[in-house]
């Protein structure tokens, strides 16, 4: 009696279907009446993921063997290593705005040349030996498919996170202002890098099941980048114009000691006991610094991680909470004024939010603690 669903034949329709609407949505870039040659790049990306996905038909039915090596053997660690500098460059142009490609980028493309080169002589010596016993070179020749198919895993993933790095750094350039377009490229990026570590590790082990899992996942991202495309048509135009407020936001601390002038600031705090003046304000603490209040601002969000209000009432209410210990008899009213707040009302709001009490209860429990 047979079973009405085979999981094994699910997941190769799932396959061939991915592989065939990725080829398809290729064609769909290239047929586009105005188009660049990014379009033709994202084409090539979608076309070598759906032939890839097709390849994995076969080794997800059984283990590769090498007394049946196949021809698709030679073409498939070639495509496996154009995938990763085009992904790479297909980002940082995107992001860069940039829609013609250097001609040097083709030096990227050298080791898929090489692999089908050294590959060749493989399936030379494989189909004339004539299905007949393999000599040892023979055999250590067809193991060489295997190989270059794990280097290609492993040139993908250095071109991620290449690509990781760079929208890292982004991410760092805008501070602490949230960016949902940069997050979803990141989460990408990760989860594509997750499928090809878990394509290296099926090659190397030649395990069924990872290279299903690979494959599996690999059409769910796809899937999800296609209707987010659907969705978001102006996703790439959200992520230049991200890059752009990076590049702005860099722009305006380049060329800076940034961190002499952290140290500087830091004195002027600690030693100098700037903050007690209550007038002081953003620009008049960066003329002191020698840069404008744009530079001193983005320092401080970047490099201590706070605003200029926080990081300025921080060193007063620690100055505060010294007096409020050490001189009992001086009012709740002079301690504000003494600390550098303009008013009781902020004083008191600032210093609540801190410690989660008045400073009056504050006072009171210290005074308690320390009573005979």
């Amino acid at each position: 009696m047979h079973t009405i669903f085979n999981p094994q034949n699910a997941i190769l329709f799932i396959l061939s279907g991915g592989g065939f609407f990725s080829i398809i949505y290729a064609i769909g870039h290239l047929v586009q009446r105005r188009k660049s040659r990014l379009n033709y790049v994202i084409s090539a990306i979608w076309l070598i993921t759906g032939i890839l996905l097709l390849l994995l038909l076969r080794d997800t039915a059984e283990p590769q063997e090498y007394e049946r090596l196949l021809l698709t053997d030679l073409f498939e660690p070639s495509l496996n290593f154009l995938l990763g500098p085009l992904l790479y460059f297909y980002f940082r142009n995107i992001i860069r705005n940039e829609h013609a490609i250097d001609r040097s980028v083709l030096f990227h493309f050298i080791p898929a040349a090489v692999s089908l080169i050294v590959l060749a002589p493989v399936f030379v010596l494989h189909f004339a030996a004539g299905g007949g016993r393999p000599s040892l070179l023979a055999i250590t020749l067809e193991r060489a498919p295997g190989l270059a198919y794990a280097l290609s895993s492993v040139s993908v993933l250095i071109y991620l996170f290449a690509c990781l790095k760079i929208c890292i750094e982004i991410l760092h350039a805008i501070g602490r202002r949230r960016s949902r377009v940069l997050y979803l490229v990141l989460l990408f990026l990760v989860v594509l890098a997750a499928i090809e570590a878990v394509l290296l590790c099926a090659i190397i082990l030649n395990e069924i099941l990872l290279y299903q899992l690979a494959g599996i996942m690999a059409i769910l991202l796809l899937l999800v980048l296609y209707l987010t495309g659907r969705r978001h048509p102006e996703f790439e135009k959200d992520l230049i114009i991200e890059y752009s407020k990076a590049k702005y936001e860099k722009s305006k601390i380049e060329g800076l000691n940034v961190g002499a002038i952290v140290k500087r600031l830091h004195d002027m705090m600690e030693t100098e006991r700037a903050y007690l003046n209550a007038e002081l304000t953003l620009p008049d603490l960066s003329s002191r610094l020698g840069i404008s209040p744009q530079q001193l601002s983005q320092i401080i969000n970047e490099r201590i991680g706070e605003g200029y209000s926080a990081y300025i009432n921080g060193f007063r209410l620690k100055y505060a909470e010294q007096l409020l210990t050490h001189n009992r008899e001086m009012t709740i009213l002079r301690v504000a004024y003494q600390s550098g707040f303009n008013s009781k009302s902020s004083f008191n709001s600032q210093f609540k939010k801190k410690y989660g009490m008045t400073p009056t209860e504050y006072r009171e429990r210290r005074v308690g603690r320390h009573a005979p």
